[in-house]
């Protein structure tokens, strides 16, 4: 039969053939397939067979009915088997039934093999072999053996077995790392385990031998006595003599305990590193903690030609000759290079090392589509673009994190100050699991002025305990000399050194610079008569060239920092051979270096090509590009079908030729390489390109007719469309808001409606700034539903419920036709039957009615969004954003406990799809809960993470950030801090206002500046009603009754007491003033109604415990006390 058969027992049964999951048919059918897997090959009696599956008593007709299971059977396991032809995979004898399958095919079968393999491994000593065979037997379990079998008599005795092998192997594991010298990794697992099953000595064994190697002896002992109670506790007895051995050894600190020492690394010392012996030293630690377990990021920085590269070359071959498998991915500053260059080359080579299973792994996870060599997930109907976009990214992460469990690996990323964003977002996301991993990298970047933009944001972000900062120094003038030594021998006059210290400063790149003129110029040459700047010192090097070797080079600048011989042949015109002796020569005098692939060069330093570029006139420039795009073109047929990769060649030389007449190749060449970027969701990159290919018709293509003036807004509203999905809100606005003035000179309703929906139908949340609207949005949205038919369509419903969002902040909102126009277009998704369009719609919907007043229908569509992302037909990415949504609204209905269990549920649906917005929201709410709980020093930490990353996604992350602190001072009582902090933000139209401000003075005792800037009810209309109408009115009523404003007071709990019971936040996991019952019960005191304040403020001791907000708490049983005078406690 055609493609490859797998069973399954490890979980539920399962049988697949490639990746189709087989129907088993009922119950009753499944257990005769599971009472043959157990079977292992041997026939099964019909005898023992019936018994298996209908039990003591059968009925009369079980005999009939199981040689019907058989024949359906065989039919779904060999759908192509002819009519009455014999199975060959499940197959009749005349004892019975058998199955015909190879061992490898059965996951139990291959579970038991790599348990064994491991366990031969670790016993020769082989640890790090050991980890990665029961690594591999662990992760082929999906649940309980035979899981809905595992409680019936035929298979209990299996999955018991099956369940103790994985148990020990579990333990093996763990002792595998101790062997590896992953003390840290050892431990936190060996925690997991004995919360797991208490009851087994082997793990306490194991954890309290891991504490003590990581030098915690106190809880190692600790661990032991624990274990001594949980016994004794549960099953009445001590445990066995092992640990008191093993407690007796601890306490007498045995050498024994701590194994085999595991090799340290040595320093490698290396031409061109005087001065540099700090920074070996601290790399040479860094990876005895990466092969510890322990793996971390090395950020190397400096000015150019300070020697980060030759650093990080060093660290390669220290971490070589350590047994680390080494991945090198280099940032080129070029415009041409792919989206995500530097992850691609370093893919490939950790796959190239690691061999198949890790490039199944890639395969699997779907990084190989940035090989070419796997289906790119489209981020069509079905699933959002963000979700793609990170689902790639972490992809990337778990090939990277799985070759490391395999093998010790240092991944080298160099030039990080050229990474595009996309690779960035990768390393952002490997920096938070590294400590987890024996997996170390390092990053070289320049500093300060040459250190810009997201990079710059991003080595900023990296800091903690697993981030080392190494700045590279000038050389000293002895560095120098020891430079000099190095190159000549010892005859070298002493003062050389002097002079080129003198000339250079001690720039390392200037030092060989110079230091190779020494065998041509002299001492007063050196001194006086060379240039002192980096350009000039090149070109005076270039100039002392054969002829025609500057032009080659030139030349070869534009191709980019590396070069491929036979391209470079191509487009300077020039004779093979000639060339070859002109790049010898290159070669021999620095300026260029060969790498590992034939036929390709690569400049010796990135100053080295600047420098030449810089040389060449605009129009000389552009004629050159012209000639390598047009002989890289020639090779796209042959060489991009697979990779891709040239298309981003083409686009950027195209592109630079358009001034000489190449308009019409830069668009299309431009288009081609966007398509490319999108299957790998780099839209960032995707819309740099759109944006060239606009700006070149607006320069060179005017559109004269309809058909240019349709391509040019096709281009627009493409480019809008990546830019939302790139989280680039401002420039999508710029480019849609064109669009949609093109859409009305073509009179295309039709088009009208695609510009004017697509920024809302890319936002998972809301990316209108606080009380934002975008009035030609909005007129586009109404006039396109005007002259759209009147017919159900997908377009008209995504126009009708982008016009309920986008009017949410309207300067005269009607809140009725929102929600309106909102419920309409749920409706229509409905009767089109399209669940992926019921999604969109009921996101929308739900967007646009955000209001106190509307908390139940959004908990019922919050319910009803989470069955539709979980179910069939619609993308998986949607499943963080809405668990999300509904742990949002759960929390302001006041449920923290089911708020949390959604927050823990879309954590773990986010690990596999990495959405930086929803995590964003997890990393507030982790501060929240911190903070609510009295952690307030964790709090702050993670308050200023959770902004980090905020303030590169949606607006809003300085707003969030003061609210939260605002919040953690006034849980502190610090009131003070609290108003300096008011004072200090600005925001003009955010959603900090003056009334707190007010709060913050009436809760330091100075009650008339808290009336200044919070007046009566009276004199202050409501504030808008939108998500934040609630916080607002709370602030303002928690002041007037602390200033002791009767009259207000009784307006606002009038106006606030329909919603008792509620959480004071702000839709958002930002900030939680706990239950609004403390403050009613506030304005109730205030107001005169002591029996309803005491009712209210009961209330709010309950809720607040509930919630886990043990400062408000605090405040109501005080308040309470005060009202009652009854203890503080009551």
């Amino acid at each position: 039969m055609a493609g490859s058969m797998s069973w399954a027992v490890l979980g539920p049964i399962e049988v697949r053939i490639d990746d189709d999951v087989l129907d088993l048919g009922g119950a009753k059918q499944r257990a005769v397939l599971a009472a043959l897997l157990i079977g292992a090959g041997a026939s099964v009696s019909v005898h023992r067979l019936v018994a298996d599956v209908w039990g003591e008593r059968p009925p009369a007709t079980a005999v009939g009915t199981l040689r019907a299971y058989v024949a359906n059977l065989r039919r779904a396991l060999e759908p192509d088997r002819p009519a009455r032809a014999p199975g060959t995979i499940l197959v009749s004898s005349p004892a019975g039934y058998r199955l015909c399958l190879r061992p490898n095919q059965l996951d139990a079968a291959r579970f038991g093999a790599l348990v064994e393999s491991g366990r031969t491994a670790l016993a020769d000593g082989r640890a790090v072999d050991a980890l990665g065979d029961l690594d591999r037997a662990l992760g082929l379990w999906r649940g309980a053996a035979y899981a809905e079998f595992a409680g019936e008599p035929f298979a209990a005795p299996e999955a018991a077995r099956l369940e103790e092998i994985r148990l020990a192997a579990q333990e093996e594991r763990a002792e595998a790392e101790l062997s590896a010298g992953r003390v840290e990794a050892a431990a936190a697992g060996l925690r997991l385990l004995v919360a797991g099953d208490p009851l087994r000595e082997r793990r306490w064994e194991l954890l309290a031998l891991a504490l003590y190697r990581g030098g915690r002896q106190a809880e190692a002992l600790a661990a032991l006595r624990e274990a001594r109670r949980v016994f004794d506790e549960e099953i009445g007895v001590a445990p066995g003599p092992r640990l008191d051995r093993l407690a007796h050894s601890i306490l007498n600190q045995d050498p024994e305990l701590h194994g085999a020492q595991r090799q340290r690394p040595s320093i490698v010392t290396t031409d061109g590193l005087a001065g540099r012996a700090e920074v070996t030293e601290g790399i040479a630690e860094a990876l005895a903690r990466a092969a510890d377990g322990r793996g971390g990021l090395l950020l190397v920085t400096g000015e150019p030609g300070i020697g980060k590269t030759r650093v990080a070359e060093a660290a390669t071959r220290q971490a070589d000759a350590l047994g680390f498998a080494v991945a090198v991915g280099r940032c080129p500053d070029d415009e041409g290079t792919p989206a995500l260059w530097p992850w691609i080359s370093v893919l490939r080579k950790v796959i190239e090392t690691g061999g198949a299973p890790l490039a199944e792994q890639s395969e699997r996870s779907g990084a190989a589509v940035l090989l070419g060599t796997g289906q790119p997930a489209r981020a069509d109907g079905r699933e959002h673009a963000a979700g793609a976009r990170s689902r790639l990214h972490a992809a990337v992460v778990e090939v990277l994190a799985e070759a490391a469990r395999r093998r010790p690996l240092l991944v080298v990323l160099d030039d990080l100050h050229w990474a595009d964003q996309d690779s960035l977002h990768v390393l952002r996301v490997l920096t938070t699991v590294l400590p987890e991993l024996p997996l170390l990298v390092l990053v070289t970047c320049r500093d300060g002025a040459d250190l810009t933009g997201p990079a710059a944001e991003l080595v900023a972000a990296c800091t903690g305990p697993s981030t080392s900062r190494w700045p590279l120094r000038r050389l000293t003038e002895r560095d120098v000399e020891l430079v000099l030594r190095q190159r000549f021998g010892a005859d070298v006059d002493p003062r050389a050194a002097r002079v080129i210290h003198q000339r250079c400063g001690g720039n390392p790149f200037h030092v060989v610079e110079l230091a190779r003129l020494l065998p041509t110029e002299d001492l007063e040459s050196l001194a006086d008569a060379l240039p002192q700047g980096t350009n000039d010192l090149i070109r005076h090097r270039l100039r002392r060239l054969p002829q025609g070797a500057e032009r080659l080079l030139a030349t070869a600048a534009v191709l980019g920092e590396e070069f491929d011989f036979a391209v470079l042949a191509e487009a300077g015109d020039l004779d093979p051979e000639a060339l070859l002796e002109i790049l010898d020569t290159c070669v021999s005098w620095g300026l260029v270096v060969e790498v590992a692939s034939v036929g390709r060069y690569r400049f010796s330093h990135a100053l080295v090509r600047d420098t030449l570029r810089q040389s060449m006139p605009g129009l000389r420039l552009a004629r050159l590009h012209a000639r390598v795009a047009a002989a890289l073109a020639r090779r796209v047929p042959h060489a991009a079908r697979e990779s891709g990769e040239l298309l981003d060649a083409v686009a950027f030389h195209w592109l630079a030729a358009a001034p000489v007449g190449h308009a019409e190749e830069a668009i299309a060449a431009a288009t081609a390489a966007v398509e490319r970027a999108e299957l790998v969701h780099a839209y960032q990159h995707a819309a740099g390109l759109l944006a060239s290919a606009v700006a070149v018709i607006d320069r060179h293509a005017v559109p004269r007719d309809p058909v240019g003036t349709r391509r040019l807004f096709e281009l627009l509203v493409w480019l809008g469309r990546v830019c939302c999905r790139g989280a680039m809100q401002r420039e999508a606005k710029s480019a849609l808001h064109r669009a949609i003035g093109l859409a009305r000179d073509l009179d295309d309703p039709t088009a009208l409606a695609v510009a004017a929906t697509t920024h809302s139908a890319e936002s998972f949340g809301s990316t209108r700034e606080y009380r934002s609207c975008d009035p030609t949005v909005v007129a586009a949205l109404r006039d396109a539903l005007r002259l759209l038919p009147p017919n159900d369509s997908r377009l008209r419903c995504l126009s009708m419920a982008a016009l309920a969002v986008e009017r949410y902040f309207d300067v005269r909102p009607d809140l009725r036709e929102q929600s309106g126009h909102a419920a309409k277009a749920v409706d229509m998704a409905r009767r089109l039957g399209d669940d992926d369009l019921l999604l969109r719609a009921l996101h929308l919907h739900a967007n646009a009615i955000r209001h106190p007043d509307t908390l139940a229908r959004r908990q019922r569509i919050a319910t009803e969004l989470v069955a539709l992302a979980t179910g069939p037909g619609v993308g998986g990415d949607w499943v963080p954003s809405v668990l999300l949504r509904r742990a949002l609204v759960t929390m302001e209905a006041g449920d923290m406990t089911s708020a949390q269990a959604d927050i823990d549920a879309c954590a773990e649906a986010n690990r596999r799809v990495r959405l930086p917005e929803v995590e964003v929201h997890l990393r507030w709410w982790a501060a929240l809960r911190a903070g609510l709980a009295g952690r307030a020093e964790e709090a702050e930490s993670l308050s200023r993470q959770a902004y980090e990353l905020h303030r590169h996604t949606v607006w809003g992350a300085g707003p969030a950030l003061t609210a939260q602190l605002v919040s953690w001072r006034l849980d502190q009582g610090r009131y003070a801090e609290v108003a300096e902090a008011l004072v200090a933000h600005e925001g003009s139209g955010d959603p900090i206002t003056n009334e707190h401000l007010g709060l913050a003075l009436a809760l330091q005792g100075r009650l008339a500046e808290a009336r200044r800037h919070c007046p009566p009810a009276a004199r202050a209309p409501e504030p808008p009603h939108d998500w934040l109408w609630l916080l607002q009115m709370v602030v303002r009523a928690y002041t007037w009754a602390l200033c002791g404003d009767v009259a207000s007071s009784r307006w606002a709990l009038a106006r606030l007491l329909p919603y008792s019971g509620r959480t004071v936040t702000c839709g958002s996991g930002t900030i939680c003033w706990g239950s609004i019952d403390h403050v009613l019960g506030e304005l109730a005191a205030t107001a005169g109604d002591t029996a309803l304040a005491t009712r209210l403020l009961r209330r709010s001791v309950r809720h607040n415990d509930e919630l886990g907000c043990v400062r408000w708490q605090e405040r109501s049983v005080a308040r309470l006390a005060e009202l009652t005078a009854e203890p503080l406690g009551a």
